[in-house]
């Protein structure tokens, strides 16, 4: 009796056993059904260099006086839009409305003075050498006369270019003194681009090439020239800086002080993009499956940087084998394809991330 049941005990527990053993990660199935798949190669990106970079306005000026003087007017508040000669900033200038008043005096003075030797000299009364005096005297007024009719001028801030005021550092009653800044402008619609880049990048850079601008914040890129190479290193830093435009039709809505990232492609590939959902996991192991002739292979790979719906795969991934989009569960290696539909390589181009 006992031994009966044992028997039975045997042959209820051995089914099972052989069914566990189905699911382990390469073991073939035992009735080896064709599965039917969608497969995608791997797309290959070139070596892409990443770098931190500035948005800034192509176009700026910060508008400071060159006398000092109580300020009287400030026309215009950060946002306000100007015109090229607007008057901006109005200083007080009575001192130096009394100084042309002065200069203006001797100036009127001399030139009496000139006029009068200038009739003696001719009828014999005076001498050429009091002539010269008188002339030098009239010139000397004349140019202090332009010069302090110059400093009027001083008091006054026009805009240099048409554009907008994106900071205001006075307000009327302040004192302004030479080199104060007052308001700052930029032109509307014109930016660059500007990055510190490692020295060794330099050789290998040149005005004119192309590049490639992302906006983390909305995952946008741009494409973007060289403008500008700074023909010196920094000392401290050992980068030197580089300005890019970006081109004229690329829609870009950046406002400067963004801050961006660019992106330089090399000539060496970079490594092999695959599809994220052509992964499979299995426990801390993470793998595709490939198209392997008539037969699908289960590869253990390991990945590196993801970027909108791609994976970059580093190791692993055999040649340039199709990998199998969207796996079901109880696919395992070795077992022979049904029908295969190809699907385009997906593509990094543009992604942000």
């Amino acid at each position: 009796m006992k031994q009966t049941r044992w028997i039975l005990l045997v042959l209820l527990v051995t089914p099972l056993l052989a069914g566990c053993d189905r699911g382990e990660p390469g073991a073939m199935a035992a009735d080896g059904e064709p599965a039917n798949v969608v497969v995608t190669a791997p797309v290959v990106q070139p070596d892409v260099a990443r770098f931190p970079a500035e948005v800034r306005a192509a176009r700026k000026a910060d508008l400071a006086t060159r006398m000092a003087g109580t300020i009287v007017r400030v026309n215009g508040d950060v946002g306000s839009r100007v015109t090229r000669g607007d008057l901006l900033v109005l200083l007080d200038a009575v001192d130096v409305e009394a100084r042309i008043s002065r200069a203006g005096a001797a100036e009127r003075q001399a030139r009496q003075w000139h006029d009068r030797i200038q009739s003696l000299e001719a009828d014999g009364a005076a001498t050429p050498q009091e002539l010269d005096d008188a002339v030098a005297r009239l010139e000397m007024a004349t140019a202090s006369l332009t010069e302090t009719e110059a400093q009027l001028s001083y008091a006054v801030l026009r805009a240099p270019f048409s554009g907008v005021i994106t900071r205001r550092f006075a307000e009327p009653g302040d004192l302004a003194t030479p080199g104060f800044s007052v308001l700052t402008i930029v032109a509307e619609g014109s930016i660059k681009i500007v990055a510190d880049l490692p020295g060794e990048l330099e050789r290998s850079l040149e005005t004119g090439d192309p590049l490639r601008v992302v906006d983390p914040a909305s995952g946008l890129s741009y494409e973007a020239s060289v403008t500008r190479i700074s023909p010196a290193l920094d000392r401290a830093s050992r980068r030197f800086r580089l300005e890019a435009h970006l081109a004229e039709n690329s829609g870009a809505r950046l406002l400067p002080g963004t801050f961006v990232r660019l992106e330089l492609e090399g000539e060496t590939p970079q490594g092999r993009w695959i599809p994220q959902d052509a992964l499979v996991r299995r426990g801390q192991l993470t793998g595709v499956f490939t198209l392997d002739g008539e037969e699908l292979r289960l590869n253990w790979i390991r990945t590196g940087l993801r970027r909108g719906s791609e994976i970059e795969v580093l190791a692993g991934l055999p040649g340039d084998a199709s990998v199998v989009r969207r796996p079901v569960s109880n696919l395992v290696d070795g077992q022979p394809v049904g029908t295969v539909t190809r699907e385009a390589a997906a593509t990094t181009e543009g992604a942000g991330g």
